[in-house]
């Protein structure tokens, strides 16, 4: 019993990296499933090289004092911002489908075949302005998260339950499955953290619900409708659609760049980094869509092919690059756990989601653009309020 109590604190002090390991056995399995154990090799490499940063710089930082402001703000002010915040999401939202001119999800439910519903996603990209897509992403995977934690832990109810009502339907009127999960994962994992059973299995209804309900109607031959046009993977059974997304695809994915990468397009040297060579920048998820999307290319669809976030390291500079993936986010790792020393329940909770989007995502973009650092921000500012 003793030593089980002891794996379960070790645990708890190293929540990040169990969470992070478990992403990356997840993309073993789907690149085992793809590709066996052809280059499951590199993943090992970069899973050894960051357990050993991470633990290193884990050991040098201890006792150190935690991250905070140097000046915290009154009750009546962090109100006041939440309000002013809260109003932000509102009108943001209604000037996403002000801009759009329609919305996503009534006009998939016209649709008459599969190909008209993928043009449709796919002009959602094209019609706005960069903007609305950057704010897009800030609202959906770090204002609304840890706005609607926040209004759920500090039991204003009304606010809380108008703002899901509200997000759930930007959510699902834009026709993407994961926002939706995105918004609710924080208040799922604080009730699972809290064993609040009742809300836990509540909240958990909400993504799953509205994921069936997207997935009924970006499919017209679910709803009776016969698919002319183009095969997909998602005329499969919604459960095991469901599987290949989420347990079979990133792991193939991380493997298909390995296949290709430097097989048949070269380490890139740094040219894949758009902040660093501007006018010489090279985006090999562009250019990998058109190779192992033909079918699609062909059809006019541009898209992108997105994959774990140390395989973007590993597209540059090789098994250098693993290394380099591998000491950056330990570091980043080991501050954000100094940001949280003192609220160990809400470690986890605030940062699962851009952990497990390192799956598919670069680290730069979770950061930035993927809204993970206005999280942090966002948590410095009202932790007061929450602890």
């Amino acid at each position: 019993m003793e030593f089980l109590n002891k794996i379960v604190s070790f645990i708890r002090k190293n929540q990040l990296y169990f969470c992070y390991l478990l992403v990356l056995i997840l993309l073993g399995y789907g690149m085992f499933v793809y590709s066996g154990t052809t280059y499951i090799h590199l993943l090992f490499i970069y899973l050894c090289a960051f357990t050993l940063f991470y633990f290193f710089f884990k050991n040098t930082i201890k006792g150190n004092k935690l991250i905070q402001l140097n000046k915290e703000f009154s009750s009546a002010t962090l109100n006041a911002l939440s309000y002013v915040i809260l109003i932000f999401i509102i009108g943001f939202i209604l000037l996403h489908f002000y801009t759009l001119g329609f919305v996503p999800i009534i006009a998939a439910y016209y649709a008459t075949d599969i190909l008209e519903t993928a043009k449709i996603r796919h002009d959602l990209s094209i019609d706005v302005h960069p903007l609305i897509a950057y704010g897009s992403s800030f609202v959906v995977r770090s204002f609304i998260p840890f706005f609607l934690l926040y209004f759920f832990v500090t039991k204003r109810k009304f606010i809380f339950r108008s703002l899901l009502i509200i997000s759930v339907f930007y959510c699902i009127g834009l026709l993407q499955k994961s926002f939706i999960t995105f918004i609710c994962l924080p208040i799922i994992l604080y009730c699972l953290i809290h064993l609040d059973w009742k809300r836990f299995i509540l909240f958990s209804l909400i993504p799953l619900c509205g994921f069936v309900l997207m997935v009924m109607i970006t499919n017209p031959q679910l709803r009776g409708k016969e698919n002319l046009n183009i095969p997909t993977t998602e005329s499969q059974s919604l459960l095991v659609g469901s599987y290949n997304r989420i347990f079979l695809i990133p792991g193939k994915v991380v493997a298909e760049w390995f296949s290709l990468i430097p097989q048949k397009y070269p380490y890139l040297y740094g040219k894949g980094y758009h902040f660093l060579n501007p006018n010489t920048y090279v985006d090999y998820s562009k250019i990998l869509y058109e190779e192992l999307f033909p079918q699609y290319a062909k059809l006019g669809l541009a898209g992108t092919v997105n994959v774990a976030s140390f395989v973007y390291e590993y597209s540059n500079f090789g098994i250098l690059g693993l290394v380099l993936s591998a000491l950056v986010l330990s570091f980043i790792f080991l501050c954000i756990e100094l940001l949280f020393v003192n609220n160990q329940y809400y470690i986890l909770v605030l940062n699962a989601l851009p952990i497990i989007l390192l799956s598919s995502a670069a680290l730069s973009t979770m950061l930035f653009s993927g809204g993970w650092v206005a999280t942090l921000v966002l948590f410095l500012i009202f932790r007061k309020k929450i602890e």
